[in-house]
């Protein structure tokens, strides 16, 4: 089921960038949305999850 409450909106409430990774089967992988680009706050997670090539890309609001 999708949550349209932010439909229209850019990303996540509104969001400009998403933060992505790629899985081990080179997946890309949501794992959330930001304003900015640092992805300091990220790291963790990413090598918990075992995601590869962390990045941010300008949210669409259709990432999911």
């Amino acid at each position: 089921m999708t949550c349209r409450r932010f439909e229209g909106k850019v990303g996540y409430q509104g969001q400009e960038y998403a933060v992505v990774g790629n899985d081990e089967h080179g997946n890309k992988k949501v794992l959330g949305w930001q304003n900015g680009t640092d992805l300091s706050g990220w790291l963790t997670l990413a090598t918990h999850l075992r995601l590869t090539d962390l990045r941010v890309e300008k949210a669409t609001g259709k990432e999911l």
